[in-house]
């Protein structure tokens, strides 16, 4: 590793440093190197970086476990790639807040062509039906799909593209020792081997609420497009469609029956302007369209219906969505989707695939470094699902408490988590 990326991974170690202030700092002293090694007068001479400010950063900067970092990365064949490589994707680079650091288990291509899907985590038989359509078309004429890795919408790309040959990438919210949900640890590994495992987050740092929009920043700042598959009017999809359009890019929605809760998010994302699409050739046909008259998107922080800023060229797009249509007919699987099973997966280290952790009555010992809402919580439950409004009250904690703690023990296959927000003990 050279002395540029040790340094900016000393400055990502430092609790509070986000990719803005990181790059600010850079932009100041000309280096990472540079801003490790200014004293606290130096620091603050960065603007709006009060003296008080500066010595608690220099104290933090001296304090970041880098050696630690560093070996837990490489236990994991975990590459660290920062802005200033080859390497780095080039459509993430301009963004004003990239990540300095990625963390990666796998292989990136260098200008490979991306597409984005994302969308309901309870998706119906018809969303996993078309999810698979557009994917297969798309893994065949080329393009890497990327996706969140959670349930629903997420886990039915990375798995067609999987079983299509094709590579797909995961952006994981949390850090890569962290795989959440727990049961597609198995998926995370096939993905490692057929595209890449991807995260800004320092390797065990859990996939907390707050992490989730961001996250979505890079979905979509990864991609020339993003395809929203079923999504409801509070669905994070919404989130990384209103990132997509920030940072120039195009977004697709598939049409779904108007009166299901899922559609709900799709009819506002039509309203403002998004596109609608039918299958595969439709996507192809506008990002080859696009990349032809080379004409670059322009960030606007709101969507309208056909406006010049978020479709540069609507006629020339159109006239190209003409002549496809219709070639691609969505293909229905042989057989009906299964519903997925809860697996007791922990968070340990991708590379021996092995779980470090069983529910408490098998343990010896409550597994080091739980909070102790955590305890709390798991207190409580019992192998019949409980409403987590319902836990709120009977634990006493807050409901941010209490998600923090709900995602800790889920991570540990010390709970499952099931539809309708409900919470239970694992067996």
């Amino acid at each position: 590793m050279d002395a540029e990326t040790r340094a900016l991974l000393t400055l990502r170690l430092v609790p509070g440093l986000g990719p803005r202030l990181i790059r600010a700092l850079v932009n100041h002293f000309g280096t990472a190197q540079a801003v490790i090694a200014a004293d606290a007068e130096q620091l603050a001479s960065v603007p709006r970086l009060p003296h008080k400010l500066a010595q608690a950063l220099r104290h933090a900067i001296a304090q970041a476990p880098v050696e630690r970092e560093l070996a837990e990365a490489a236990a994991a064949q975990t590459r660290l790639i920062s802005w200033n490589s080859p390497d780095y994707p080039v459509w993430l680079r301009n963004l004003s807040d990239a990540p300095p650091l990625l963390y990666v288990r796998g292989e990136l291509v260098p200008n490979e062509p991306c597409v984005a899907f994302v969308g309901s985590r309870h998706c119906t038989y018809y969303g996993r039906r078309i999810t698979e359509s557009l994917v297969t078309g798309l893994v065949r004429a080329g393009y890497t799909i990327v996706s969140g890795l959670a349930r629903g919408i997420d886990a039915i790309a990375h798995q067609t593209a999987l079983s299509q040959g094709g590579r797909t990438i995961a952006i994981s919210a949390g850090g890569l020792l962290c795989v959440y949900p727990p049961e597609h640890r198995d998926l995370a590994q096939r993905i490692v081997r057929q595209g890449a495992l991807v995260s800004e987050q320092p390797m065990r740092m859990p996939p907390e609420r707050q992490l989730f929009p961001a996250r979505n920043r890079l979905i979509s700042g990864w991609c020339q497009g993003v395809v929203v598959v079923e999504a409801s009017e509070r669905s994070g999809a919404l989130i990384t469609a209103r990132h997509a359009v920030e940072q120039g890019r195009e977004v697709f929605v598939v049409p779904g029956p108007v009166d299901s809760p899922n559609s709900g998010g799709i009819v506002q994302l039509l309203r403002q302007g998004a596109y609608p699409i039918r299958d595969a050739s439709e996507i192809i046909a506008v990002l080859r369209n696009l990349q032809a008259n080379d004409k670059a998107h322009s960030a606007t922080g709101q969507l309208s219906p056909r406006s010049p800023a978020l479709f540069p060229d609507t006629s020339a797009r159109d006239a190209a969505l003409q002549r496809v249509r219709p070639t691609i007919a969505m293909t229905t699987p042989a057989d009906p989707p299964q519903k997925a099973q809860t697996s007791e997966y922990s968070t340990s280290s991708l590379a021996t695939g092995e779980p470090t952790s069983a529910p408490l009555e098998k343990m010896n010992s409550w597994p080091v470094g739980l909070p102790e809402c955590a305890r709390q919580l798991y207190e409580v439950l019992t192998e019949v699902p409980q409403d987590v409004d319902a836990l709120v009250e009977r634990t006493g904690l807050s409901a941010q408490d209490l998600a923090r703690a709900a995602v800790q023990l889920e991570l540990h296959g010390l709970i499952r988590r099931l539809p309708g927000n409900r919470l239970a003990r694992c067996r």
